[in-house]
């Protein structure tokens, strides 16, 4: 994790394990990350509208996470990926073939973007 650019960390205790969530002065979300260590930071506050985002998507409540994610640090590209993925509706799947003849890009390229994916 990057945590230079972090202005907090917090750690969130999901279904699938202790994630480290990222987030800038204004609370905007840089980055989420499973966590692979036994560092201790301290959980978030349970009403936060994160956490809350968070437990109504692991709760099966909601399929997407409404909150405010900061783009700031990845590029043009990653982002005009990310805004296609976004478009894909729930339980559907889509080929990196798919996706980059939408962007006129090819599938590494895509496949590449997505793993820079911070979130």
């Amino acid at each position: 994790m990057y945590y230079n650019v972090c202005m907090r960390i917090i750690q969130y205790n999901s279904p699938i394990g202790k994630l480290f969530l990222c987030i800038d002065d204004n609370l905007n979300l840089l980055k989420i990350e499973k966590a692979h260590d036994t560092e201790n930071i301290p959980e978030f506050n349970k009403v936060h509208p994160l956490v809350k985002a968070l437990d109504d998507y692991f709760c099966g409540n909601t399929k997407y996470i409404e909150y405010s994610f900061n783009l700031d640090s990845i590029s043009e590209f990653d982002k005009k990926v990310l805004k296609l993925v976004r478009q894909i509706p729930y339980g559907s799947t889509v080929t990196y073939k798919f996706l980059a003849e939408k962007l006129n890009t090819s599938s590494r390229a895509v496949g590449q973007a997505l793993k820079r994916n911070p979130y």
